[in-house]
C-alpha cells in the first residue's frame, strides 16, 4: 500500500510541475493554488466523473466569490 501512496504522490508532483511550469509562462495571473486545488480533486476523484465536476465547480465557484468579494471590499 505504501508503494501506491508513493507512486500516486510523484504523480500529482509531476503533474503540478507542468501545470506549473505552463501556468508561469502562459497564465501567470492564475493562481498556482487554484490550480493545486483543482489538480487534488480532479486527481483524487479519477473513479468517479461527476463527483470530480461537482467539486471542481465548488472549487472554481469559491474561487470566484472570494475574488468578488475581494473586489468589493478593495
Amino acid at each position: 500500500m505504501g508503494g501506491m501512496k508513493m507512486t500516486r504522490d510523484k504523480n500529482i508532483e509531476k503533474l503540478r510541475e507542468a501545470l506549473e511550469t505552463i501556468r508561469t509562462k502562459q497564465y501567470p495571473d492564475v493562481p498556482m493554488e487554484l490550480l493545486e486545488a483543482l489538480l487534488l480533486v480532479e486527481y483524487n476523484n479519477l473513479d468517479n466523473r461527476t463527483e470530480a465536476q461537482s467539486k471542481s465547480m465548488k472549487v472554481l465557484d469559491d474561487y470566484l466569490n472570494k475574488l468578488a468579494d475581494d473586489s468589493a471590499t478593495g
